[in-house]
């Protein structure tokens, strides 16, 4: 059986009733705690009672309950929509020693994604019949990739293929991964790149038999997409100096245009060949073939012959 409401619950339902609040006409808002107490209104996540505005069908509603003196349901304020907090910046606390030890190892993930890609790629080429042919000197397929792919997406929907079909369904959703993997990659390194020109610091990236840059592009355009660039995070963030020291006198005269030469002109290579190269052999050793055979005068090894007759470039014996 509902309980009976108390003479003020009563009073103070008609006043907001006519007046919209508990009280003196001010506003159709409860802004009073000792109210909301009193009709059992359940506060709003923000803690508060206000933004509680009495709508017509609440009208209706306390019209029904004085008139049977019934008990007022709980209501719920809603609470503000939450102002959108902008994303925290996950890099902004970390060092260069730890965002380029990710680049680097970015870069290395890359290499072997872009090696498994044209892996399945080939696979898919032969999958639909494709042969690589010459064109003007240089080999290729006859299709290209993006062709190739769609012919296998053909194929791999038909339902009579035979087991010795080739059926390319394996190789597509390989490359499909490894595409979704290596667009996910790029994403990361494009963070990277964005915090580093937000906040430079030094770098020093190498390529392979090349010189050391001061980023993953050259400022004379000598590193390309095919490049592979081997990181030095350890050095990131330091001098120069400590860089020359580390990797060599190998600085590229684009990436550092203030750099000392004696940092830009490269390790000078040891010639460590048998004084005995380009020389004839021992009288008496030569064996004709192809090439000739001979021994050198001066570490008495047996190296090849030139077609001139003189023993071959090698290395001194250690």
């Amino acid at each position: 059986m509902a309980r009976k409401l108390s003479t003020a619950q009563v009073t103070a339902l008609t006043s907001i009733r006519e007046n919209g609040h508990a009280g003196p006409a001010k506003s159709n808002t409860v802004t009073s705690l000792e109210t909301a107490k009193l009709f059992r209104i359940v506060p709003s996540r923000t803690g508060g009672f206000d933004k509680f505005v009495l709508t017509r069908n609440g009208n209706v509603a306390l019209d029904a309950a004085i008139a049977k003196s019934a008990p007022v349901a709980e209501v719920k304020a809603e609470a503000a929509p939450a102002a959108p907090v902008a994303p925290a910046n996950p890099l902004a606390d970390k060092t260069p020693l730890e965002i380029d030890t990710r680049a680097a190892d970015l870069d290395a993930a890359l290499y072997k994604l872009d090696a498994l890609h044209g892996i399945h790629l080939r696979d898919i080429h032969l999958a639909v019949g494709d042969r690589v042919t010459r064109h003007g000197g240089r080999k290729g397929w006859s299709m290209s990739d993006e062709d190739a792919v769609a012919a296998a997406q053909v194929k791999a929907a038909r339902t009579d293929l035979k087991p010795w079909d080739n059926d390319p369904t394996t190789s597509l959703t390989a490359l499909a991964g490894i595409e979704a993997e290596m667009i996910a990659n790029r994403a990361e390194s494009d963070l990277i790149e964005a915090e580093y020109a937000r906040r430079p610091w030094t770098r020093f990236v190498g390529v392979a038999g090349g010189h050391i840059h001061s980023g993953i592009w050259c400022m004379g355009g000598t590193i390309r997409p095919t490049t592979i660039r081997t990181w030095a995070p350890a050095l990131s963030g330091l001098e120069i100096a400590d860089a020359v020291a580390k990797l060599g006198p190998t600085l590229c005269t684009h990436c550092f245009p203030s750099a000392p030469v004696e940092w830009t002109q490269g390790v000078a290579k040891v010639d460590d060949s048998c004084s005995g190269s380009g020389r004839s052999e021992v009288q008496g050793t030569y064996r004709r073939g192809t090439p000739g055979w001979g021994t050198c005068q001066e570490c008495r090894t047996g190296q090849s012959m030139t077609p001139r007759g003189y023993i071959r470039k090698h290395k001194t014996p250690k």
